[in-house]
């Protein structure tokens, strides 16, 4: 009998890990990612298909319109969310703000930096270098 596979049970850091883990990550290329997945919870797709423009800094809140998703044949693609609940807007305190907007100017300066070799898609997760 051929059975569905078991999915591995998911495991929840307890507050003391989290502490760990951000001050771990503290100054890191990716900081701002990763304190975004501990304070929202959101899954990686939805990380990486994040947009500056997703970033709505007047009312501290995040966006969450796309996800990439691995197309067969065809790659990785920009996509909306599969279904309406994946459409969401997140509301950010205020370190999660300032992380961000430290990232981004972390990512104006590498942007100066390689000149022509960067290809700009507008991505928080800015996957260059």
């Amino acid at each position: 009998m051929v059975g569905k596979m078991k999915q591995p049970e998911k495991q929840i850091w307890d507050e003391f890990q989290v502490i760990q883990f951000l001050s771990a990550t503290h100054d890191r290329r990716y900081e701002a990612l990763y304190n975004l997945v501990v304070k929202t919870g959101m899954r990686q797709v939805e990380l990486f298909g994040l947009k500056w423009s997703d970033v709505q800094w007047h009312n501290d809140t995040l966006l969450v319109q796309h996800q990439v998703q691995r197309i067969p044949r065809q790659g990785w693609k920009l996509l909306p969310p599969k279904t309406k609940v994946g459409r969401q807007a997140i509301k950010l305190v205020d370190a999660t703000l300032q992380t961000l907007r430290l990232h981004r100017e972390h990512q104006e300066i590498e942007k100066s930096a390689t000149s022509e070799r960067w290809k700009e898609y507008g991505l928080i997760s800015s996957p260059q270098k």
